[in-house]
């Protein structure tokens, strides 16, 4: 009988730890450099090795819009890292196979921010859902 029940015990922590790293480990993870600088003018950069925010004086507000395309059907949580003042405008979108989301990344420069270059990186966590059956 004792035999029986820990083959019960470590079955079900089996499935247990399968679905845990099913659910909570991702199933990718993205990050991207993101560029902004604050000075006595305004300006733009449309180079494609970074995510420019452009040039924007202390006390304004700029938005950049990134598209995301997913492979598989996940949930997206996007954070930038590194810069105080940027954000995205969504943290958590649902995305479906195949699926593309647009996210915009908004810079609230505070008007007492100091000139100069800003670089962080903008990071995207591809989790899985779960999926309700009917």
């Amino acid at each position: 009988m004792k035999k029986r029940t820990k083959g019960v015990v470590v079955a079900v922590l089996g499935i247990v730890i399968i679905i845990g790293v099913w659910f909570v480990v991702p199933m990718r993870v993205i990050e991207m450099p993101v560029v902004i600088t604050v000075g006595d003018r305004i300006g733009i950069n449309l180079d494609k090795d970074k995510v420019y925010l452009g040039t924007t004086p202390p006390g304004t507000q700029i938005k950049r819009g990134i598209s995301i395309v997913s492979e598989k059907e996940g949930r997206l949580f996007i954070e930038v890292e590194g810069i105080t003042f940027v954000s995205p405008d969504r943290k958590r979108v649902d995305v479906k196979e195949g699926g593309q989301v647009s996210v915009m990344l908004v810079a609230d420069v505070p008007a007492n921010q100091e000139l100069g270059m800003y670089e962080g990186k903008v990071k995207i966590v591809a989790k899985r859902v779960w999926k309700v059956l009917s």
